[in-house]
């Protein structure tokens, strides 16, 4: 594979990395290879220059860089940042153009240095310390944080962050007909959460896909009966196409793309009682659209609480947890993967305002990151097999996995029990069916 960079001279300190192609903003700039990995005690060991080629793995130890990632200089405007041994470009980089990377990201020593990068914004004195730099530097940096750096030092980056996902690449697919969009995307039954929004025609969710955070925009294209929309996904870096083939997949599979209904639609389009249903709703679908974790985490919110109560509890989660993105003009949040809860304890939970809830939420947690549920190998088994795995979930019975066998799993026929305060509703509907029926029911009631 050609290179994109060639060492040579640099007006910033001798040596410098250039561009020898255009490179877009996302793409890998350079893959590192250390020339080797030490402990810090170890530091004085080497040559003064090697010294000075070396960035922290933040494990108590040291990689020395190699060449040429060792000559990338610093600048107070960078085009470059290091995430996991690779540069990667922070915008379009010309042919030509100087790399550079701001030496202060994901910096935890006590250094400093005189800057010489001549950029607008220089800031003159250039710290190895990463919370030296001003408050809105720090913000604006933590994307590109590494990631044990995050971790080692999560409390202390308890700054409101924004992570733009500005990277865009668009998919266009085809559910099968019929596919009512609007109807599927913002159900008469949904639950107000701020990971998505809806308008119509258009359905933005974020998404934690294999490690990365993204952004989903729906746009519909198509109509009820040849449906077909655009999705656009953004993210912080360009994916790769075999990326975006497994997100299209799992995509297919949570807005349940490929279950044919038109059998269902067609049989039924004049019965007495399914007609106006069908003429409203043709094409309404039962979907997913979280993964089984946020999924189980929703039906946990939902409990026995008002609307309301639940909304607050999911978003003390979401602040607790989640991460707010930016993409297509939109703010919202993202879940959180499993090993991210687990870290807590139950009491921080119960601090959340979730009540009894958070002895669920950490047992849940852990079955998953234990592995003992796999949600791609439930999607293989059938009901029987599913519902007998989904009861060893803690904290979910019999009523819970009849709605997880129906919207998560797409078994249209699972629904065969009726819990108490849905036979409340129901009784009270009769009810007030009968009194309207039989002319009990006066104006003033209805008023």
């Amino acid at each position: 594979m050609v290179s994109k960079i060639v060492v040579k001279k640099s007006g910033i300190d001798r040596k410098g990395v250039f561009a020898t192609k255009d490179i877009k903003k996302g793409e890998v700039v350079n893959v590192w290879h250390p020339k080797q990995i030490i402990f810090e005690e170890d530091m004085n060991k080497l040559p003064k220059d090697e010294q000075n080629h070396t960035t922290p793995t933040g494990d108590g130890k040291y990689m020395v860089m190699g060449i040429p990632e060792r000559y990338v200089n610093h600048s107070c405007d960078p085009n470059t940042y290091v995430k996991n041994k690779k540069d990667m470009a922070l915008k379009d980089i010309k042919k030509g153009e100087e790399i550079t990377s701001d030496y202060s990201i994901s910096g935890i020593d006590d250094w400093k240095m005189d800057c010489l990068c001549g950029s607008k914004n220089c800031r003159k004195i250039v710290y190895g310390d990463f919370f030296k730099l001003p408050i809105e530097m720090q913000r604006k940096y933590i994307p590109y944080l590494e990631d044990w750096f995050k971790e080692k030092f999560r409390d202390k980056l308890k700054i409101e962050e924004v992570i733009s996902l500005e990277h865009k690449q668009i998919v266009e697919v085809t559910p099968k007909s019929p596919y009512n969009f609007d109807a599927n995307m913002h159900k008469p039954s949904h639950f107000p959460s701020k990971d998505n929004l809806w308008e119509k025609g258009n359905y933005w969710i974020t998404m934690v896909w294999k490690g990365k955070y993204l952004g989903l925009k729906f746009e519909n294209i198509g109509t009820i009966k040849k449906p077909k929309m655009k999705i656009y996904i953004y993210s912080l870096e360009e994916l790769s196409n075999d990326f975006i083939e497994d997100l299209i997949k799992e995509v297919k599979w949570r807005f349940n793309f490929e279950q044919d209904v038109s059998e269902f639609c067609e049989k039924f389009k004049e019965d007495k009682i399914l007609k106006p249903i069908i003429k409203k709703w043709a094409g309404m679908k039962p979907i997913a659209a979280n993964s089984f974790y946020e999924t189980l985490i929703i039906y946990f919110v939902l409990q026995n609480a008002t609307v309301r109560r639940s909304v607050q509890m999911l978003e003390n989660l979401f602040n607790k947890f989640g991460k707010k993105v930016k993409f297509d003009n939109k703010i919202l949040f993202t879940f959180w993967e499993p090993n991210e809860m687990s870290k807590s304890t139950e009491q921080e939970l119960r601090d959340l305002k979730l009540g009894y809830r958070a002895k669920f939420f950490m047992k849940l947690t852990k079955q998953f990151v234990n592995g003992e549920i796999n949600e791609f190998e439930l999607r293989k088994l059938d009901k029987n097999q599913v519902r007998e795995k989904a009861l060893e979930l803690y904290g979910i019975g019999p009523a819970s996995v009849e709605y997880l066998l129906f919207e998560d799993f797409y078994f249209v026929d699972a629904l065969s029990t009726i819990p108490p305060w849905e036979q409340m509703i129901f009784s009270q509907k009769k009810k007030l069916n009968d009194m309207t029926e039989n002319g009990t029911l006066l104006k003033e009631d209805i008023d």
